[in-house]
């Protein structure tokens, strides 16, 4: 696709976010609201993690998108044309199937109840993970201000590696406000990060990219045993803290492997993020003295907060225990990384 025809795709792609943005920004709370502005912000003006913003700049900025917004709030969403061909934006399969071969992916659906949200971004792979497509992107040319590096849709799953990348650095920067232990402290230090710094950071969003997909594999597993009623119930629920409860709930649906397993094999088959790291040793090891193995379904990473019915693994990976596994630390010290639809 040529750079003009790239530009109006990234353009319309773009529109549809802000209209979405415009509809359902208000339903974060004030604190997410500008945590996830300030990382917008970053990611449109291109400017690098860890880079000081200006705060006069930033706030301009907001201003602008916010009555930019108000004009959007109640605009349908446009029509997306792909070699003169006019397409609905919600229509992913018919939209990837002209785009695959221009190295590009598409990806749209709902996050929650009646919210809607879209991503264009350059296409490095398309594989097949237990029979379920995995469509891995790099750099977004557009995204919604809510960007989730994994995401279940239409039994396709979407990795985004610059959004992974950006969610990692944006906890990395709240980190070091007051640099305390826990979870992702016990992440930094697998991975090396006294002694290697940005490196490391850069290495543990390449290695949990594994983590997502295994999520997601697990969100597809649950899918076909619930099958179409559950999306219908969702949909149906119009209250924020009832639908986090209904997703909590899901991957604890019994005869769904979840992640854990996936982890423990990583360990077996000693797949670490870089020679030389800790994480040779550590990825996927809970020590005995956590107590016994997980129970399948007893890991929840669709929600804000992590749900594990094992009492000493929910010490081992939030408490930074000495041992811990980086892919269990990151994994239940944050779930927003993840939305399946």
């Amino acid at each position: 696709m040529n750079p003009r025809d790239l530009g109006l795709l990234a353009n319309a792609v773009q529109t549809n976010c802000h209209i979405a943005d415009a509809r359902h920004a208000a339903d974060m709370t004030l604190c997410i609201y500008l945590l996830q502005m300030r990382e917008f912000y970053r990611w449109e003006e291109g400017i690098a993690p860890m880079h000081s913003l200006s705060h006069d700049a930033v706030g301009s900025w907001l201003t602008a998108r916010e009555a930019l917004w108000d004009q959007l709030e109640d605009s349908p969403w446009h029509a997306l044309v792909v070699n003169g061909q006019s397409f609905d934006p919600f229509d992913v399969l018919a939209l990837n199937r002209v785009l695959q071969p221009q190295g590009l992916v598409y990806g749209a659906g709902l996050s929650g109840p009646g919210r809607a949200t879209f991503f264009l971004g350059a296409l490095s792979s398309v594989q097949q993970r237990e029979g379920v497509p995995l469509w891995v992107s790099g750099r977004d040319n557009a995204r919604s201000l809510s960007s989730p590096p994994a995401a279940l849709a239409d039994n396709t799953i979407f990795l985004r590696q610059e959004s992974l990348q950006r969610w990692v650095w944006e906890k990395y920067e709240t980190w070091t406000m007051r640099r305390p232990g826990g979870a992702f402290k016990s992440a930094l230090d697998a991975y090396g990060y006294a002694t290697d710094g940005e490196q490391a950071l850069e290495r543990m969003a390449q290695a949990q990219a594994e983590t997502l997909i295994l999520h997601e594999l697990g969100e597809a597993r649950v899918a076909s045993l619930l099958g179409p009623d559950w999306a219908d119930m969702r949909g149906a629920l119009g209250e924020r803290r009832t639908e986090l409860y209904a997703r909590a709930a899901r991957p604890s649906v019994p005869g769904a492997n979840d992640c854990l397993h996936g982890l423990a094999s990583r360990r077996k088959s000693r797949i670490a993020p870089s020679p030389g790291t800790r994480c040779n040793a550590l990825e996927g090891s809970v020590p005995a003295s956590a107590g016994p193995a997980p129970h399948p379904g007893s890991c929840c990473t669709g929600t804000h907060q992590a749900v594990v019915r094992v009492s000493g693994v929910r010490a081992v990976a939030l408490g930074g225990r000495s041992g811990s596994s980086p892919s269990m630390a990151l994994m239940l010290f944050s779930a927003s990384v993840t939305s399946s639809v």
